[in-house]
């Protein structure tokens, strides 16, 4: 959506309902900074990869086994300074 937007393809009302694509949340940036290593590799990450990677664990809120297992990956791949998953469309997507 973001994209769309950059592109001057979104109308305003579709804007209105986005998702709420705030950064991460108080629980999740308190493990992100309990070690100062892990977290300057966190912040030197593209933003869209911080984006995608916070909002895939955040969409499983009410799932808590699922959530600290996303939790637990991110930060084992932030601490080794590896980024996983498929979230930038192969290049297409770094400058949004």
């Amino acid at each position: 959506m973001r994209r769309l937007d950059k592109l001057g393809l979104m109308k305003e009302g579709e804007l209105k309902i986005l998702p709420d694509m705030r950064p991460a949340s108080k629980d999740i940036d308190m493990r992100l900074k309990e070690d100062e290593y892990q977290y300057r590799n966190y912040i030197y990450f593209p933003e869209l990869y911080r984006r995608i990677r916070i909002n895939t664990i955040q969409s499983y809120r009410n799932d808590a086994d699922t959530f600290n297992k996303r939790l637990d990956k991110f930060i084992k791949n932030t601490k080794e300074h590896n980024m996983y998953g498929q979230w930038n469309d192969n290049g297409r997507l770094i400058n949004y």
